[in-house]
C-alpha cells in the first residue's frame, strides 16, 4: 500500500496513504470516554488492484480496574497510569470479494511516543525450531547490530528516534503484549494485542507459502554468513 505499481521498495519511494497518515475521520459518536470514527478509502496496491473500504474505529479510556483486568496483574500503587483501548473494523465497500492473489489488506495501528537515548522496545515471542524463519527485520535493509538484539525468546530494538526501520513478527509466534522502556524518563508503555488467529491457521498459511519463504530467507542467511555477518535470527 505503500508503494506505486512499479518503483522500488525503497524509504525515498515509501508513501504513506492519507487515510492511514492525515486524512480525517467522521466522528459518530462520543461520550466523555468513548470515542467512535468512521471514514471511506479507497487504495491501490502495489499489484494495482483497487480497495473500496469502510472504516469504524472506537477508543476507549481505561479505568484503573479496567487496566488491572486488561494486563492481569495488579497496578503497583504510586505508578502513575494512563491506558486506552481502541477496536477496528475494516469493511469491503466495493463489488469484488478479496482474495490473496490480488491483495489482502489488514488492521494496521500506529503508537507513536518520544523518543529518548534509552528507550528500548522489547517484544516476546514463542521460540520454535523455525523462530527465526517468521521474524523479519529486513524490510529496508539489515538493521545495525547495535540496534537489534536477540535474547532467548525476546527481541530488543533501540529506538533514539535516529534510525528508521522496521520488524516484523508473525502471529504463529506472536505474543498478545509487546513495550518499551524509557530508562531516561523511568516510562513503561505496553501494548496489549487481543489477536484472533489460530495457530493451527498460521500453519496452514506457511504450508502455502513456508517452501519458498524458507529458500529466500535460507539463501540471505547464507550470504550474510559469507560476507561475515551475524545472520539474522542467530540467536538458538
Amino acid at each position: 500500500m505503500y508503494f506505486p505499481p512499479g518503483d522500488s521498495f525503497t524509504v525515498e519511494n515509501w508513501q504513506v496513504p492519507g487515510i492511514i497518515d492525515t486524512e480525517p475521520f467522521h466522528v459518530v459518536n462520543a461520550t466523555e470516554d468513548e470515542v467512535t470514527f468512521t471514514a471511506h478509502a479507497s487504495i491501490t496496491n502495489y499489484g494495482g488492484y483497487h480497495f473500496n473500504l469502510d472504516i469504524q474505529r472506537s477508543v476507549r479510556m481505561l479505568r484503573t480496574k479496567d487496566l488491572k483486568q486488561k494486563l492481569g496483574a495488579d497496578v503497583l500503587s504510586g505508578v502513575s497510569a494512563v491506558a486506552y483501548e481502541t477496536q477496528n473494523t475494516i469493511i469491503n465497500a466495493g463489488e469484488e470479494t478479496w482474495s490473496k492473489e490480488k491483495g489482502l489488506v489488514s488492521i494496521w495501528l500506529l503508537g507513536m511516543f518520544t523518543p529518548t537515548g534509552q528507550t528500548v522496545v522489547i517484544v516476546p515471542f514463542q521460540m520454535t525450531d523455525d523462530a527465526d524463519q517468521m521474524i523479519t527485520t529486513d524490510y529496508f535493509g539489515t538493521i545495525p547490530a547495535d540496534r537489534l538484539i536477540y535474547q532467548d525468546s525476546i527481541l530488543m530494538f533501540r529506538c533514539d528516534g535516529y534510525y528508521r526501520s522496521k520488524i516484523g513478527v508473525n502471529p504463529a509466534i506472536a505474543k498478545p503484549i509487546a513495550g518499551s522502556y524509557d530508562f531516561e524518563s523511568n516510562v513503561l508503555t505496553l501494548i496489549n494485542v487481543r489477536c484472533r488467529y489460530r495457530r493451527r491457521l498460521c500453519e496452514r498459511y506457511l504450508e502455502d507459502t513456508g517452501r519458498s519463504l524458507r529458500r529466500r530467507r535460507g539463501e540471505l542467511l547464507q550470504r550474510r554468513s559469507a560476507d561475515g555477518r551475524r545472520p539474522v535470527g542467530s540467536f538458538l
